[in-house]
């Protein structure tokens, strides 16, 4: 598959993204009686823009992105207008913020529902072993490549990485590994090592999660589905995390943050996987939307609503001028770390990957 046709698939899942995170916006303005200016893909400046009703539907040159430009939203004194998203109260103004989540999470359920209908990815949290170092415990103790370990000293394992850390917190001491082979179940005994050679680990093994394709009935789809992105949820969080505690301590981003530059690429392998892999990815990509855009950031959804929050506890309205710096200077913050994000992204793509290649392949001239 070409990349031409790749970025082609890209850019309509971006744009699938972006009009249901705005049409979240949109419809709920309108159920609250605010006046819609703009629906808007990309930032300006405007390359083509019609009028219809009340609200001009533009398309701009920065495709970054889409807005939904609100009566009163950047001024929250404007007050006099009752279709002024100033002039509402601040449940609904909540409500309209959170519109554009909210949605990001419906595509998501329904992505994720229609993959585990026909079949998706779900990790049983056995280990596999996928490759095992000579003259280590392991080999020792008679483990072999494609062995499932699914327990370690009689307790479940989740994955690769409690075994793992419990290998590690176990060196030194004898422990047994509850494992199928095949159709076989068998126990094997190892003592990991504390300090074993560079580059293999106490046990002497490479191991990946065990995942497997399911399906469900059209009825346990989206309660599966749900689960999924519940733990999705929780790994983007992590990664969150780590993000920040890298920014603040070391001043750098974690080189598997990646930006809109790494999404592409992985776009691009999504379509050569075929069509259940780029279900999983709108899935992933439209919730990752969504927590980004529920997070506390100034210039995003969750830094709006911080301050509608203020208002509610406050009864008073936090001064429009103060707001719109604070908003300004989170959204020049953003951009930086987005041009850092694309810098990490090209040269980890171009060392790791032939997307030099795949450049020419696009930009002849390159």
């Amino acid at each position: 598959m070409t990349y031409l046709f790749s970025g082609f698939i890209f850019i309509v899942i971006l744009a699938i993204l972006i009009f249901v995170h705005e049409l979240g916006h949109f419809l709920a303005a309108k159920l609250s009686g605010v006046k819609v200016e703009e629906f808007g893909f990309g930032f300006p400046p405007r390359i083509f823009g019609k009028k219809y009703g009340e609200t001009i539907y533009s398309i701009n040159a920065i495709p970054a992105g889409g807005f939904v430009r609100l009566t009163g939203e950047d001024d929250n004194s404007s007050t006099a207008d009752p279709r002024s998203f100033a002039a509402k109260k601040p449940l609904l103004r909540a409500g309209m913020l959170l519109a554009g989540v909210f949605m990001n999470v419906v595509l998501t359920l329904v992505t994720f529902s229609i993959l585990y209908t026909i079949g998706g990815p779900i990790d049983t949290g056995k280990v596999l072993v996928t490759s095992v170092a000579k003259d280590s415990p392991a080999e020792s103790s008679g483990l072999k490549s494609q062995d499932l370990i699914n327990e370690i000293d009689g307790k479940k394992l989740s994955g690769p990485s409690e075994l793992g850390l419990k290998v590690k917190q176990l060196a030194g001491s004898q422990v047994s590994l509850k494992l199928e082979r095949g159709n076989e179940t068998l126990v094997v005994t190892l003592i990991p090592r504390a300090s074993p050679p560079s580059g293999e680990g106490p046990v002497g093994i490479t191991t990946a999660p065990n995942i497997i394709s399911k399906s469900y009935p059209f009825w346990q789809a989206p309660v599966v589905g749900s689960l999924q992105a519940l733990k999705f949820t929780s790994a983007m969080l992590g990664g969150l995390r780590d993000l920040v505690a890298d920014l603040f301590t070391r001043a750098q981003v974690p080189q598997d943050i990646g930006g809109v530059v790494r999404i592409g690429y992985v776009t691009h392998l999504a379509a050569q996987a075929g069509i259940l892999a780029i279900l999983q990815w709108v899935g992933l990509l439209s919730l990752n939307l969504a927590i980004i855009n529920a997070l506390p950031i100034p210039a995003l959804d969750g830094g709006r609503l911080v301050f509608v929050l203020i208002e509610a506890a406050t009864k008073k309205k936090v001064p429009a001028k103060f707001e719109r710096i604070i908003h300004s200077v989170g959204l020049a913050l953003l951009l930086l770390l987005v041009v850092i994000i694309t810098y990490n992204d090209i040269i980890f793509l171009w060392v790791n990957t032939n997307f030099g290649k795949g450049l020419r392949e696009l930009l002849p001239f390159f």
